[in-house]
């Protein structure tokens, strides 16, 4: 029992001594602040768009601003040049490209009553050939799996044609992240130099140099990948032109953007392109398969290795892992924005475990 009062004593005199620590204190305060703020954005999460948009914008054009301020430029005409050259390759790509993919999206929206109907007839006649001397399992298996199929594509379509028109919703917000964006850049040094002093002095150079590293992997990737993606999707819609398949830009496009996610994008991409094809010719067909299978060689071999190179350092098979979980969690922004993460986390685990050993 003595034992026991004098554990009890000491605990109580601990504890009052951390009552009257100001340092607990603040820990809580800011804490609860913390958490006060991961509500309120959560709360208001869906006019965050922008803000994100912005701070992207920021992140990508702070490295041209920098070079130009550091060429003796104010940080305001350093800001205006980069803005000036992003609109004009804008307004370049508007004036030129987007009649011509309202046109082909145009020509395809009034040609795809005839290619589903194409569609049915070759699944139909697929279906009645194929049919024939199959065990009842066996068939009972295959309408099974056709209407899993069929349901799947149609809400995968529905979250597609949903998405287009949130996002068409969302583009007089979006039109603030170019403005707000200009804010960041004009006070990027000042809000680096505030995060930095905000950060305790005793950790501070250990942050300092992870957050260095990150930076370095997540702009290579990002640059290195949106130049892959671009030349992909241009090589593409060339080629396309070139044997004659129709909606080159439009394919081309498809293509771009899908191979901005790893090993699974340049696959999903062909998959409409080769669809599409199918319903011209077989010979249509093998032809689009080739192109995209010659550009993808040329992107694996040749593009991406000079390019991007081993940007995130994440071993394939561990790649493969995170897409798939990204696509589970979060569908399409989750396989895009899979890679990137886990080569942050990667760069973080590897730090920690440094300083660990």
């Amino acid at each position: 029992m003595p034992n026991l009062s004098k554990l009890l004593t000491m605990l109580s005199t601990k504890a009052a001594a951390g009552w009257k620590n100001p340092k607990l204190w603040r820990i809580g305060l800011f804490g609860l602040c913390g958490l006060g703020l991961l509500g309120l954005i959560w709360q208001v999460r869906s006019v965050l768009m922008p803000f994100y948009l912005a701070f992207f914008l920021a992140y990508i054009f702070s490295p041209a601003v920098g070079f130009l301020h550091r060429q003796h430029l104010p940080r305001g005409v350093a800001i205006v040049i980069v803005y000036c050259g992003f609109a004009a390759a804008v307004t370049i790509l508007v004036v030129f490209g987007l009649p011509e993919v309202f046109k082909e999206t145009n020509k395809f929206a009034e040609s795809l009553p005839r290619y589903a109907v194409e569609a049915q007839t070759t699944v139909e006649h697929l279906n009645q050939h194929y049919r024939r001397g199959l065990p009842p399992a066996v068939l009972k298996a295959i309408d099974t799996n056709l209407g899993a199929g069929e349901a799947w594509l149609s809400g995968t379509l529905q979250d597609v044609i949903a998405w287009f028109i949130s996002l068409v919703a969302a583009l007089p917000l979006l039109v603030l992240a170019p403005i707000l964006s200009i804010y960041l850049l004009l006070d990027w040094e000042r809000l680096k130099s505030g995060l930095k002093q905000a950060v305790p002095r005793r950790v501070r150079g250990n942050l300092i140099h992870l957050a260095q590293e990150i930076n370095f992997v997540l702009r290579k990737f990002i640059r290195g990948h949106l130049t892959v993606a671009t030349i992909v999707g241009g090589l593409i819609g060339v080629g396309m032109q070139l044997i004659g398949m129709d909606y080159a830009l439009l394919i081309g496009i498809i293509s771009g953007l899908f191979d901005l996610i790893p090993y699974f994008g340049p696959i999903i991409g062909a998959i409409p392109a080769v669809g599409l094809a199918i319903l011209k010719s077989p010979a249509m067909a093998l032809r689009v398969a080739l192109v995209i299978f010659v550009v993808q060689q040329v992107e694996s071999n040749l593009i991406h290795p000079k390019i991007v190179g081993e940007s995130v350092g994440l071993h394939p098979f561990l790649v493969v892992f995170v897409l798939l979980a990204g696509a589970k969690l979060c569908g399409f922004w989750g396989m895009l924005l899979a890679v990137p993460v886990a080569g942050v986390i990667r760069v973080g685990l590897s730090y920690i475990y440094l300083k660990l050993v």
